[in-house]
């Protein structure tokens, strides 16, 4: 009995070890993390040098609801110029509050969420795949290309 308390008390620290960043097994997870997010930088960096563009004038400069946080639970009970996206609307508002019209704003908040986005998608491949996490990076690294 005292030696499976000694054994599980070893595995419980093993695992709290193992999932700190930078050790263990987890250690080639944060560098794959890190190797998405700067993929990611590298294929959309440029959008840092671009204004806003199509559908952004409609969205953003042209919309008034986003001007203020109050107007968020109004996105999740009406459509807007016939589309139901509320997220989008209140992501919108959350930038408008923060960066105003400030271009390079919308982007990095854009940029940030398609890197988190990326992280989620790659713990779902490796929680599915239970193999390798290179392989659901190198899926990762193939699904970003798309935007």
């Amino acid at each position: 009995m005292e030696q499976q308390k000694e054994e599980q008390k070893e595995a419980k620290k093993e695992d709290q070890t193992a999932s700190e960043p930078g050790t263990g097994e987890n250690k080639g997870t944060w560098k794959l993390f890190m190797g998405i997010a700067l993929f990611a930088a590298l294929l959309y960096g440029n959008s840092f040098l671009n204004q806003f563009a199509f559908d952004d004038h409609k969205f953003i400069l042209e919309n008034p609801s986003i001007r203020s946080l109050k107007n968020i639970p109004s996105f999740f009970s009406q459509d807007i110029d016939g589309l139901y996206r509320p997220l989008r609307q209140a992501l919108y508002a959350a930038a408008y509050s923060l960066w105003n019209t400030y271009v390079f704003g919308y982007h990095l908040q854009s940029l940030l969420f398609h890197i988190l986005n990326s992280f989620l998608v790659f713990l779902l491949a490796e929680k599915i795949l239970k193999r390798n996490p290179k392989q659901p990076a190198a899926g990762e690294v193939i699904a970003r290309q798309q935007p």
